[in-house]
């Protein structure tokens, strides 16, 4: 899985994700560090990223850095929010914005 994210994570963003970047003003670290966790919580090598995923990406940075994990509510409902409706995935630009409302 490291070596998945690793290389994932030093490919440039495909035209979909840069255009969809272009319209959230994330700071530019912000969006280095969810690059390397969107690919590290992507279990399945798809590019994309289920709830399931998601909350054991989230668990697992809580228990990595030592900081309480948002409840698990907060987590669906931000999936919820920032998935298009009805499916069951996230894009990378959906995670980022998924990840930053998780964690203001």
């Amino acid at each position: 899985q490291i070596e998945y994210a690793e290389s994932k994570y030093l490919e440039p963003f495909d035209n979909e994700t840069t255009r969809e970047l272009q319209q959230v003003r994330t700071p530019r670290d912000i969006v280095q560090k969810c690059k390397k966790l969107f690919f590290t919580f992507d279990y399945d090598k798809n590019a994309t990223i289920s709830l399931s995923e998601i909350r054991k990406g989230i668990a697992y940075l809580a228990l990595e850095t030592s900081m309480a994990a948002p409840p698990q509510s907060a987590v669906d409902a931000a999936f919820k929010k920032y998935s298009e409706p009805g499916s069951d995935r996230l894009t990378f630009g959906q995670f980022l914005n998924v990840f930053v409302a998780l964690t203001v």
